[in-house]
């Protein structure tokens, strides 16, 4: 009889022992994992995504009408402003000749008021004619 060598014998445990785990991995039952919850809350996830992002359309609508609204009021306060101006230049003219009257009207002795006042209406009424 032959013998076997350290060699041979080291060999022959390897393989016996690869043969051993090449069995036991093809016959042995196959450990499932169970997905069904990950599944359920992914699903839930998505649903509640769906939801976001509708709100969010909405909203984006809702802030662009805002934005359009706002446009208009501020095109409004500018003619608004811009008619302030005119009023108030208008304003500090009239305060001006109505400061002029006065001097005017003060300059002038009390006999000649009645006469002063019949030329200044005279000339009104032609301005506004």
């Amino acid at each position: 009889m032959t013998r076997l060598t350290t060699n041979q014998i080291k060999n022959l445990v390897i393989l016996t022992l690869s043969l051993g785990l090449l069995v036991l991995y093809v016959f042995s039952p196959s450990n499932k994992v169970d997905t069904s919850f990950q599944k359920e809350q992914i699903e839930v996830l998505n649903q509640q995504n769906i939801k976001l992002l509708k709100s969010n359309d909405s909203l984006d609508v809702v802030n662009s009408q805002l934005d359009y609204q706002i446009a208009q009021l501020n095109d409004v306060i500018q003619v608004t402003n811009g008619k302030l101006i005119i009023s108030n230049s208008k304003l500090k003219d009239l305060t001006e000749k109505q400061t002029k009257i006065k001097d005017l009207v003060n300059k002038i002795p009390d006999n000649q008021i009645a006469n002063e006042l019949s030329k200044y209406l005279n000339r009104r009424d032609l301005k506004n004619n």
